[in-house]
Order: C-alpha cells, then structure tokens, then sequence
C-alpha cells in the first residue's frame, strides 16, 4: 500500500555519512529496509535559486514510484523530506506522509527498527503503474511553476492556479 522515500543525501543513505541524534550520540548507518533515495536538492534547476526543476524532469526524477500508492517521505528530521512531499502534492500525489521524528527516531541505536545500508537504487526502466504512466506529462503550453511569494506557494498551470499553500515561516 505504501512505498518508502528517503530525501537524505546518497552518502546518507547508504551509511558512508552517519548522522547524529539531538544529543550528539550516533545514529545507525544506512536507511530504512525498502526505501529509494531520492535527494531533496535534485528537485532544483540549481543549488542556487532552488527553482523547482519542470514537470517533465520531475517526473523522470520520480519515475519509481507509484502514484497509486501512498508515499512516506523521511530524511534526518524531517525539514528536507518537508519539501519532497510539498515537491510530490505539486505533481498530483494524493497520499503523501512526512515521517515527523524520521531518522532522528529511526536511526537510534536503542531502537529495534530495521536498517538497510545497500543500493535499493533499481537498475531498469520504469515498471508498469510508475508515475510516469499515472501522471499525464504535460504539453509545452501546460508549464507547471511554483512561486514563493509573501509567505505563499503557488502553483500554475498555464494561467490558472491550481494550488495555493501558507507557508509558516516561525523560526525552529
């Protein structure tokens, strides 16, 4: 029913780069058995204006998984696996859930969860019910944008708004 999305970065993802818990004490390498990595930075044209890269390219980005399916994204405490669901609700997922506590939670050495240090990244083209095949690419006229503006995100189609979103910006 659900499909796992871990937005770290590769090295975290694959335990050569160990993240720390809140008080400083390591937590376990690797990822959660299942998941694909997909790092929240590659959802931009660059690292600079962090404009979100065009439909189309999101698309290839996303093409493992199934729109079909709910999406649980995590990260190491769930700020980078934030944008990665707000990315995957802009490309029509309906059933996207941010991992809170993530791998701040997950990764603790006194916790009994699975961990999984290998390359889940898969090999072969998109299989059969991938986004790719759920989620109709759109037409050159049909751009899809996102704008920050004031506190508030913004999605367009062509010229008509299609999403609208408050962005709390309290300090954390």
């Amino acid at each position: 029913y659900y499909q796992i999305l871990d937005s770290r970065s590769r090295d975290e993802y694959v335990g050569k780069t160990i993240n720390t818990a809140l008080d400083g004490s390591p937590l376990k390498p690797g990822h959660m058995p299942g998941a694909f990595n997909v790092d929240y930075r590659l959802n931009w044209t660059d690292q600079d204006s962090k404009a979100i890269k065009p439909y189309a390219e999101l698309l290839r980005l996303y093409s493992r998984l199934d729109p079909g399916k709910a999406v649980i994204t995590y990260c190491h405490s769930g700020r980078r696996s934030s944008f990665s669901y707000f990315v995957l609700r802009l490309m029509g997922f309906e059933d996207v859930i941010l991992y809170d506590n993530s791998w701040q939670e997950w990764g603790k050495a006194d916790m009994l969860y699975p961990v999984d240090a290998s390359d889940n990244q898969p090999k072969s083209k998109a299989p059969s019910g991938s986004i790719s095949q759920g989620i109709p690419i759109p037409s050159k006229e049909d751009k899809l944008t996102c704008n920050a503006l004031d506190g508030f995100h913004t999605l367009a189609r062509g010229n008509h708004v299609q999403h609208f979103t408050r962005i709390d910006r309290r300090q954390s």
